[in-house]
C-alpha cells in the first residue's frame, strides 16, 4: 500500500520541490538586493556575489531540473536525481553562508540565514521527512 501511495505522488513531489527551489532562488535574489542595503561595503561583493550569482541560478536550475522532469513524465531513476539536487542545494547554500560568517563583524547580520535556510529544509523543499532530516543534520554538523 505504501509503495502505491508512493508512485502516485512521486510526480506531485518534483513538481513541489522544483517550486520550492524557484521561490528559494528568487528569495535569493532579494536578498541580494538588501545585501547592498546592510552590507559593508569591504564585504559587499563577496556576500553580493554568491547571493545573486551562485545560489540564485543554482536554485534556478535545481528547480527547472525538477519542474521538467515532472512535466516529461521522466522515468523513476530522474527521482533520485531531484532529491540529490534538492538535499545538496541547501547544504551548499549553508557552506557558503558560513564562509560568510568566518568574519567575527558579520556573524549577527547573517546569522539569520542559516536558520531559514534549515527552517527551508525541513518544512519547504518538499522532500520526505528521512531525507529532510538528513539535511538537517548534515546542516547541524556544519
Amino acid at each position: 500500500m505504501e509503495a502505491r501511495y508512493r508512485d502516485a505522488t512521486r510526480r506531485y513531489m518534483r513538481f513541489q520541490i522544483g517550486v520550492a527551489m524557484i521561490l528559494a532562488g528568487c528569495l535569493y535574489l532579494v536578498y541580494s538586493q538588501l545585501d547592498k542595503l546592510v552590507a559593508p561595503t569591504d564585504f559587499l561583493s563577496q556576500v553580493h556575489g554568491f547571493h545573486l550569482y551562485i545560489m540564485a541560478p543554482v536554485l534556478f536550475t535545481c528547480g527547472t531540473i525538477a519542474i521538467v522532469t515532472q512535466v516529461l513524465d521522466a522515468p523513476r531513476r530522474l527521482d533520485i536525481l531531484c532529491i540529490a539536487l534538492a538535499i545538496a542545494a541547501p547544504v551548499f547554500a549553508a557552506a557558503g553562508n558560513l564562509l560568510i560568517l568566518r568574519a567575527p563583524e558579520q556573524v549577527s547580520l547573517y546569522i539569520a540565514e542559516v536558520y531559514m535556510i534549515t527552517v527551508w529544509t525541513l518544512s519547504v523543499s518538499g522532500l520526505r521527512t528521512g531525507y529532510a532530516a538528513f539535511a538537517g543534520t548534515v546542516l547541524a554538523a556544519m
